[in-house]
């Protein structure tokens, strides 16, 4: 597990050094330096070359394109970019060097690295080892593409989750299962369930047999009431389709481009990390978007599951309701609260960078510290009403 990063002279990070656990949430105000946090992550597993080694920072890849060293140096960085990780007991270290000799030295899309350094594991997995999905997921389709599984660097899923139905039509096919899906795991998600609704849902989880796609649609109704998915690999015509049941009525299933986008944008977050293998990393951003504060907050429940089953997680929320659905899920003791960092960023206009501030949540869900700024502003607004 990635447990510890520092960057220095990247974009508005100038010295930022975070501690990580299995769930990261990263909040904070537009601008404020959440998204470069994620961004560092991103730039250095598309960097990866042969043998596993980093011998250059690649500014433009299928992860992120960050431009040219003039957009991503900071004025005070001294032409180098500097990172930091431990992971799995290991440190790594990277110095980026601009060549501030050269004509062309602050337009080059690739940075060197000296000297060369291998790339954390967690960061280099592929397959179901690794997910990321983009702020900016794919909408309702009437097709979607083939998964290529393990070619796409973002993982199986693709970083706007197109692949999605194509996955879970292999994981229905296949019968995969999660990845260390035992009784603990089943009881704890049950735990979460009841004490959030009052509902015993034991004979949904225990009917799953931890099966992805089955999980994936129980999971998907408790986040989303009442919906559903099914999901059909069309290979000769190199396609898959996906249709969607809200209720219990007769009606039939219908198109995703019958229904808004917040079933489109969550189904690739449920079934992602559900595929994710056990150590796995998850970096997702704004998985708010499109849902009802209520889904909002069982998705933050949700993430917390996850985290609680062994994989590391990454997010970058607005939503006051995915933190309260974390915080929700560590009262209830799914997640021990030491496997739950918050980070709340704000930018120094005096000093022209970042400012990280890391906020502590015990068992019974309750914060540390409540910056201001920290989702105050339903507070603020009621306050002169």
């Amino acid at each position: 597990m990635l447990k510890r990063l520092d960057i220095n002279g990247y974009k508005s990070l100038v010295n930022i050094s975070l501690e990580l656990a299995s769930l990261n949430v990263l909040v904070g105000a537009n601008a404020s330096g959440k998204s470069s946090v994620l961004q560092s992550l991103l730039l250095l597993r598309q960097s990866e070359g042969a043998g596993g080694y980093i011998e250059r920072l690649a500014l433009g890849g299928p992860l992120y394109e960050a431009g040219t060293a003039r957009d991503i140096l900071h004025p005070k960085s001294g032409y180098q970019v500097k990172m930091r990780l431990d992971a799995s007991g290991r440190t790594y270290r990277y110095a980026f060097t601009v060549n501030r000799d050269a004509s062309d030295g602050l337009s080059q899309r690739e940075i060197r690295c000296e000297p060369r350094r291998k790339a954390p594991t967690e960061l280099t997995r592929r397959g179901h080892g690794f997910v990321y999905l983009n702020a900016e997921r794919l909408g309702p389709r009437t097709s979607y593409s083939l998964s290529g599984e393990d070619k796409d660097p973002a993982g199986a899923f693709g970083k706007h989750g197109e692949y999605t139905p194509s996955v879970l039509a292999k994981a229905q096919a296949t019968e995969i299962k999660f990845d260390g899906w035992d009784d603990d795991v089943a009881g704890r998600w049950v735990t979460a369930a009841l004490q959030a609704d009052n509902f015993d849902r034991s004979e949904d989880f225990k009917n799953t047999q931890g099966r992805v796609d089955l999980l994936t649609n129980v999971l998907l109704s408790w986040i989303i009431p009442g919906s559903r998915f099914e999901c059909q690999e069309l290979v000769l015509q190199d396609l898959a389709t996906l249709s969607y049941q809200i209720g219990s009525s007769i009606r039939s299933s219908v198109r995703p481009t019958h229904i808004g986008f917040g079933l489109s944008y969550t189904l690739p977050i449920i079934a992602g990390a559900l595929s994710l293998n056990r150590n796995g990393v998850m970096i997702v951003e704004n998985p708010e978007a499109h849902l009802h504060p209520f889904s909002q907050s069982r998705l933050g429940m949700f993430l917390a599951m996850i985290a609680a089953a062994g994989r590391q997680i990454f997010i970058e929320t607005h939503s006051d309701h995915v933190v309260n659905g974390i915080r929700l899920a560590t009262k209830f003791g799914v997640v021990q609260a030491n496997e739950i960092f918050l980070n709340h960023f704000t930018y120094d206009f005096r000093e022209e960078c970042t400012v990280a501030h890391q906020i502590r949540m015990d068992q019974k869900g309750k914060v540390s510290s409540w910056p201001r700024g920290f989702f105050d502003q339903i507070e603020s607004d009621l306050s002169k009403l």
